[in-house]
């Protein structure tokens, strides 16, 4: 009980608690003064924020991008010619070892080891993006790339990706890797939530490859355990993953529309560990 009201205390005093807070306080204050349609308004602002914030309605809303892709057991995976990391799971830091740091998507590094620790693949390619650091510019490839082959014992080969500003930047470039390797089929990691999007872009840019979806990175009950619960107070939790969902949203009808996604690859819905 103590540790309930401790930490409700906590998240109102956090930048998001003290805005709805603030905005009940003028709801009320305008109720007082009998303006009533604006403090409707602001109330039915308050409760916005309480829905997205302390209920289980946008991990509802995320976990239907998540949820195709639950049961997946990795040591089920066939033996493919190349698993593809997707980047996004470091950020490139300037004091961490081999300048990598794990970020909230850092499960799409450690499940890639695991892929290729169990022999899933004889090639381990990595895609991601760059940063700058004065005059020089540091790969997110590069440096997974290093601490591949500096801290971990797997025997793949291992390639790092140029610099990808997109999910189709990294097919793109895995498609001009396979045209000089025997490529027949790939194993795709990256986060549940982006599996879908990710393994129509593959398959629309790398027709004749067979692409195999490693799912990790789950954000909700689909993939984790626990309960829906509801809090007292807001957080920012459940508007992070309704950004999420909403990033994926627009970039699935982005790419659809840009063409970086086919009507083929677009209807195949289902992982390809369920056929």
């Amino acid at each position: 009980m103590i540790a309930s009201i401790t930490g409700n205390l906590v998240n109102l005093m956090a930048p998001l608690g003290l805005v709805w807070l603030a905005l009940i306080t003028i709801s009320a204050w305008k109720f007082r003064r009998r303006e009533k349609r604006e403090a409707w308004a602001i109330a039915g602002l308050v409760f916005f924020v309480w829905i997205f914030g302390a209920t289980f309605v946008p991990g509802m809303i995320l976990a239907t991008l998540e949820r195709p892709y639950a049961g997946f057991e990795i040591d089920r995976l066939p033996e493919a010619d190349a698993i593809v990391l997707l980047g996004g799971g470091s950020v490139l830091g300037r004091y961490d070892s081999n300048l990598i740091e794990l970020n909230e998507s850092g499960d799409r590094v450690i499940t890639a080891l695991a892929v290729a620790r169990r022999g899933k693949g004889r090639l381990l390619i990595i895609g991601g993006g760059a940063a700058e650091d004065g005059d020089r510019e540091l790969l997110e490839s590069e440096n997974t790339k290093a601490w591949f082959l500096g801290e971990t014992d797997i025997t793949n080969r291992v390639e790092a990706l140029p610099k990808c500003g997109n999910t189709r930047d990294e097919a793109m470039f895995v498609r001009k890797l396979a045209e000089r390797e025997t490529i027949h089929q790939i194993l795709l990691v990256t986060s549940a939530c982006h599996m879908r999007r990710a393994a129509a872009v593959f398959r629309t840019h790398l027709p004749g490859i067979q692409v195999h979806e490693v799912p990790c990175d789950f954000l909700t009950l689909a993939g984790r355990l626990g309960n829906h619960s509801v809090e007292l107070v807001p957080t920012p939790g459940g508007f992070n993953k309704m950004s999420v969902y909403l990033h994926e949203l627009v970039g699935w009808y982005y790419y659809r529309a840009r063409g970086w996604i086919d009507s083929s690859a677009a209807a195949q819905k289902t992982p390809s560990f369920r056929q």
